[in-house]
């Protein structure tokens, strides 16, 4: 089929035609369209699954040596920054994840109290 030949918003007024004319109602027009792709062998493409490329420890490291190289308050920044990161990232991918014992004691470990 030569696609050039083919004008889409003319092909969506007639499938519009179609599914006007028919009566179709959202869920039937979605299985119509469902059977027509099955019917002239359309898939959906191939998605790439997989994540984006992690430092290794060892890049990590160097990456931390240099910031701390080029400054503390640059090293502190990135390594808070990753960290965190590195956190939420686990959290992400377990979404049943509940905060831990460890969690909790950070937490109320870091707490300041009051000055007097």
């Amino acid at each position: 089929m030569n696609r050039a030949k083919h004008n889409r918003q003319a092909d969506i007024r007639r499938v519009a035609k179609i599914l006007r004319d028919g009566g179709y109602t959202y869920d039937q027009s979605k299985h119509l369209i469902e059977g027509a792709r099955k019917a002239v062998g359309l898939t959906p493409p191939k998605r790439k699954r997989g994540s984006v490329a992690r430092l290794t420890q060892d890049e990590f490291e160097a990456f931390l040596n240099t910031a701390y190289s080029k400054s503390g308050v640059h090293g502190l920044l990135i390594r808070t920054l990753l960290e965190t990161g590195s956190r939420v990232l686990r959290r992400t991918r377990n979404p049943n994840h509940r905060q831990g014992r460890q969690d909790a004691r950070l937490c109320r470990s870091s707490e300041v109290s009051p000055m007097n």
